[in-house]
């Protein structure tokens, strides 16, 4: 029964492990830069919610590694952002500043996993 158990466990966690994020192999070399497809809410949005989550959607999947290091906001707010595959989830730590305008600049540093960086850096601007 242990040895069955054993086995189960240990047939499990490899099946679980092979799983890796990434593009799919194969196709033509992929040369081009990611780029933003839709922010939500808006660039410019007033009245945002303490403590609602901005959404960056990218048209391919990024390389977290690039994510987190590349994302300033002013005034400087403490905040939570999250990636899943082509999208990007900013959420303040706290919350937002209440009637002060700030802006959220996404830099060039960004990549997709070929490497390749955005072409321009974003700045967002929210009050």
């Amino acid at each position: 029964m242990i040895m069955k158990n054993f086995i189960i466990y240990t047939f499990t966690c490899l099946i679980l492990s092979c799983a890796v994020k990434g593009p799919p192999s194969g196709g033509p070399l992929d040369l081009n830069g990611p780029y933003i497809m839709n922010i939500i809410p808006g660039d410019g949005k007033t009245n945002l919610d303490l403590d609602e989550k901005i959404e960056i959607i990218f048209n391919e999947m990024l390389d977290p590694n690039t994510i987190k290091s590349s994302i300033e906001v002013t005034p400087d707010i403490k905040l939570n952002i999250n990636s899943f595959g082509k999208k990007i989830e900013l959420k303040p730590k706290y919350k937002w500043p209440e009637n002060t305008e700030f802006k959220i600049k996404i830099n060039r540093s960004i990549a997709d996993y070929n490497g390749n960086n955005l072409n321009s850096a974003y700045l967002l601007t929210y009050s």
